[in-house]
């Protein structure tokens, strides 16, 4: 069993102190009014004192049960969640037929089918300047990609080219040029370049979900994921 939280033994102690007080105070109160001690009374006194301390000791208890059965169902249904809900990733592959052309991608790697899936909002592709080869400065903003050609139905599993969706793809830096092999701009192996993304879905059960990650030179990494609320 795990040891009971501070709160829920400060609770204990407290409540403790308060019935030992009253029970103190109303045998002050019986001695005074009674013109001769009663033993039988100060039994008395002692049987209720002891029976409040396990009533209060078991009311807090099942309290801390309760509280703690309560975690263990929610942490549970989180896990079921987790287990079958979708998970949708954005990715760029390189073609094996001809390694000119780059291909983004969505993938549904979790374990539901992914309704109503969308790249949320832009992405801001960021690179270092070479300069006679090497690199130069820091991280600067310099292509956008903006994907709007609606919603899309990936199952478990499945993989989703986007690459004849509607793009709008644009040079936000006069230090650099747009190239006719575009999607190699989100290829990030082997460059130097990095962006975020964010995808948007939902499961069967029509909840929505998100997931948001980095595709640098070491590869794809999720920054956060969940569910979202209304």
């Amino acid at each position: 069993m795990t040891e009971p939280p501070m709160d829920s033994k400060m609770e204990t102690l407290l409540w403790m102190i308060v019935f030992l007080g009253m029970v103190g105070f109303g045998s002050y109160i019986a001695n005074r009014l009674s013109p001769t001690p009663d033993t039988v009374g100060r039994v008395n006194v002692i049987i209720v004192l002891a029976t409040g301390l396990v009533l209060i000791w078991y009311t807090v208890e099942t309290r801390r049960l309760r509280a703690e059965a309560q975690k263990q169902v929610r942490e549970t249904q989180r896990q079921i969640e987790i287990q079958q809900r979708p998970f949708v990733i954005f990715e760029v592959f390189r073609s094996d037929e001809n390694r000119e052309r780059f291909i983004p991608t969505l993938t549904n790697i979790g374990n539901g089918i992914a309704l109503n899936v969308r790249l949320k909002e832009e992405i801001v592709v960021k690179e270092i300047p070479i300069i006679d080869g090497e690199t130069w400065g820091e991280y600067i903003d310099a292509y956008s990609f903006i994907y709007s050609s609606g919603e899309h139905i990936l199952q478990k599993g499945a993989k989703l080219s986007i690459e004849n969706g509607k793009w709008q793809i644009l040079s936000i830096n006069e230090n650099f040029s747009l190239t006719p092999k575009r999607f190699m701009l989100l290829y990030t192996q082997g460059s130097n370049t990095y962006y975020k993304a964010r995808i948007e879905f939902q499961n069967i059960e029509m909840d929505r979900y998100y997931v948001e990650q980095e595709n640098n030179p070491e590869g794809l990494f999720i920054i956060n994921s969940g569910r979202l609320y209304e």
